[in-house]
């Protein structure tokens, strides 16, 4: 049959424009399917060049023939691939503008009619026999074929309409670029139904070829441009394999390479079309058991983020290696996939937190992180040699813990909302370590932010400042010393200011006070008759001199006081012998006398009248403060250890520092006391509580003076309970002293 067809087949110029068409229309599917790898836009679009193939190449054939009977079998398979092209081209369009799911039914019911045509074209129903031109023989349809041709025009419509719709709709440029040029080229072929008028008896010669083929050319540009579709598995492949950011090779089971990403053809330093089919020597994986070339690492099996150094050609790269394995249906490895990640920027980051890790670690301050509330979720090595801790003891627990003495609750709550509100907080605050020892830190606290700007945690740096709290806090005392020692040279100088004034006033005076009382004793022998009344007179003169004279007696004693004739003695007897002298005031005043002397005997160095006076001076002033009866109680006893410091700032280590022992007089009254005021200002000389023409202010000077000679300290209080009490401390004669 064949050869009886190649005897009557006759070369036609006409013939072979058509099945040129035909045939490249063929290959115009197999490239959309291979490029799209077999998507289903693709596979519409193959099958859409199939049956226009077929087609274009059976008319080719059967204008080739001889004979009608030989053309019409050609014919006929042309006219059945036609049925198909409406449902083929419905399928391409709705899958190119996405719209298969909605079009679901219509593209069954349009398979369906063309399965219709298709078999009838088998019968005379439609195809009823082949028209003989010159240029060829062409199918003769019934007027029943006009059917099939409103099918083929109606879904050739829809299919514009569905094109145009997509165009206005997209947003995407590729799309709408694409969708233009097969709309153009659609419409192009849609004149190509002109074809079908030859089969109703008008001899035109079927030019639809042309049309056909502008189409084919736009739909060529279109793939090769566009693609079919936007995004489909075979363009998502390609971008995909090249947008991966770390190098992927794919190793056949000879280890020689076959695919490349971009970053792999980086790394090697040259394209996939100069390796592929080699085996690379020179990329080694350093690492334990590591490969020396492609071949070794095409056997090994599979393992992921094997962390090593990749040798490129002498050049060397941090890497994170992963490989897979490739097997064909049977599950026999025919190659390998390896991946590389370059990790030279986590390793750089890895040696920083090391670095840092390190220095917060070794640093000489405490560092702590803690979650909003305070709690404790980091704490360097510092942290815990500081607090004596364990550092389990530490985490899960607030930092405030550390705190000498805990923050009440409204200081703590402002301290941690003033950081959680985003602002920092420093301070000096008092820590105790696990033993009880508390030490003084500069602690600041700052708010950690995440990478939204949230505070998730809180940074605290303390910094160890006892030493330079102590530091100031001695240099405060010596500052407090120096103004204390300060005051008492002022004093002092006051106090040779003074004893001069008094001393220049005391000569001045007491001559004049000499010639006065001589004066009125030779007067008082002239008197007549010792007349009362002048005798009276002269007595009070008298009096009022012998008073000046004791007020200048007490000036010079107070400006150059001499040191007296010092001998051991009992001061108990001393103290006696003042009560006696004053006994009469004391009865007079109606105040009682309570005496609670030490038993164990005292000798101390001193001058018994100059202390006497001492005695005298506090007593009588203890009387005049009761002139409506009291109690004067006066006890004794011997003190081992020192005293504190008296009221004028002046250490009694100082002052007694003869002696381990001294013996402490008290001698308390209870009358109205001291006011807090003078208690500083008594012992200044000329100062007086008492009424004017009642005190010249002398009296405690001077006591303090005779004290001062004799080695001791005497100072002034009031009692809790009401009255005055002076105290005197003298030292113990060494070797006379008794335990008390």
């Amino acid at each position: 049959m064949l050869d009886t067809h190649l005897v009557h087949f006759q070369p036609n110029l006409f013939a072979f424009c058509i099945f040129a068409t035909g045939f490249c229309t063929h290959i115009l599917g197999f490239v959309a399917l291979v490029r799209e790898r077999a998507s289903k836009a693709s596979i519409s679009l193959f099958s859409l060049c199939w049956f226009c193939g077929i087609w274009l190449m059976c008319i080719g054939v059967a204008l080739c023939m001889q004979t009608g009977e030989l053309a019409e079998p050609w014919l006929r398979v042309a006219v059945i691939m036609v049925c198909f092209i409406p449902s083929a081209l419905w399928a391409f369009v709705i899958y190119i503008t996405e719209v298969s799911d909605r079009y679901r039914l219509s593209l069954a019911v349009s398979m369906v009619l063309s399965v219709y045509f298709a078999g009838t074209i088998l019968t005379d129903l439609l195809f009823s026999g082949v028209y003989s031109y010159s240029w060829g023989f062409y199918p003769k349809y019934t007027w029943a074929y006009l059917s099939f041709l409103a099918f083929l025009s109606w879904s050739m419509t829809r299919s514009c309409v569905q094109l145009w719709r997509a165009f206005k709709q997209t947003e995407l440029q590729t799309q709408k670029k694409r969708l233009k040029l097969i709309l153009i080229g659609l419409l192009i072929a849609y004149f190509a139904i002109i074809d079908f008028l030859p089969g109703y008896g008008v001899p035109i010669y079927p030019f639809g070829f042309v049309l056909i083929f502008s189409f084919l050319c736009t739909m060529v540009y279109a793939i090769w441009r566009y693609r079919v579709a936007t995004l489909s598995s075979a363009f998502a492949s390609d971008q995909i394999l090249e947008m991966i950011h770390d190098s992927l090779l794919v190793f056949d089971y000879k280890g020689r390479i076959r695919l490349m990403n971009h970053a792999a053809q980086k790394l090697c330093g040259k394209r996939i079309r100069d390796l592929a089919g080699e085996v690379i020597n020179s990329l080694q994986f350093v690492g334990e058991n590591s490969p020396k070339d492609t071949r070794e690492l095409a056997k090994k099996d599979e393992f992921k983020d094997h962390e090593g150094t990749w040798i490129v050609d002498g050049r060397t790269l941090p890497v994170s290696a992963s490989m897979s394995l490739l097997n064909d249906v049977t599950g026999e490895r025919i190659g390998s996939v390896l991946l590389l990640r370059d990790i030279s920027r986590k390793k750089n980051l890895e040696e920083q937190l090391v670095n840092l890790s390190r220095a917060v670690e070794q640093s000489p301050c405490v560092i702590m992180i803690t979650d909003i509330a305070g709690r404790v979720e980091y704490i360097n090595q510092k942290g815990v040699e500081d607090s004596g801790k364990r550092k389990d003891e530490l985490l899960g627990h607030s930092y405030l813990a550390l705190r000498a003495e805990a923050p009440n609750e409204e200081t703590q709550t402002r301290v941690l909302n003033s950081v959680i509100s985003g602002q920092d907080w420093r301070g000096e605050v008092q820590n105790m370590r696990k033993g009880g020892e508390k030490y003084w830190t500069s602690e600041y606290v700052t708010p950690v932010r995440d990478i939204s700007g949230n505070i998730r945690h809180l940074l605290i740096i303390q910094e160890d400042i006892t030493n330079r709290v102590q530091s100031n806090e001695e240099l405060k005392n010596a500052y407090d010393m120096l103004k204390s020692t300060q005051m008492q040279l002022v004093e002092a100088a006051k106090f040779e200011s003074v004893g001069r004034l008094s001393a220049g006033v005391a000569h001045e005076v007491k001559n004049p006070l000499a010639v006065v009382i001589m004066g009125l004793e030779v007067l008082q022998n002239y008197i007549p008759d010792k007349d009362p009344v002048l005798m009276s007179v002269i007595d009070d003169i008298r009096k009022a001199v012998l008073r000046a004279d004791h007020v200048v007696k007490g000036l010079l004693e107070f400006a150059a006081p001499k040191e007296g004739k010092m001998q051991a003695g009992d001061p108990h007897k001393v103290l006696q012998r003042s009560l006696d002298m004053l006994r009469f005031d004391i009865n007079k005043n109606k105040i009682r006398v309570d005496q609670n002397f030490t038993i164990a005997p005292v000798k101390v160095m001193m001058d018994e009248a100059k202390l006497e006076q001492v005695f005298v001076n506090i007593l009588v002033n203890a009387i005049q403060i009761m002139p409506e009866g009291g109690l004067i109680r006066i006890q004794t006893t011997l003190l081992n250890k020192k005293p504190a410091h008296d009221s004028r700032g002046r250490r009694l280590q100082d002052v007694l520092i003869q002696g381990k022992q001294f013996l402490a007089i008290w001698i308390e009254d209870t009358g109205t006391g001291i006011e807090e005021a003078q208690l500083e200002k008594i012992f200044d000389p000329f100062y007086t509580t008492k009424k004017p023409g009642e005190g010249t202010g002398l009296g405690l000077s001077v006591s303090r003076s005779i004290v001062d000679l004799h080695g001791g300290v005497i100072k002034a209080e009031n009692r809790p309970e009401g009255g005055a009490c002076f105290t005197l401390h003298l030292p113990v004669k060494e070797e006379e002293s008794c335990s008390e």
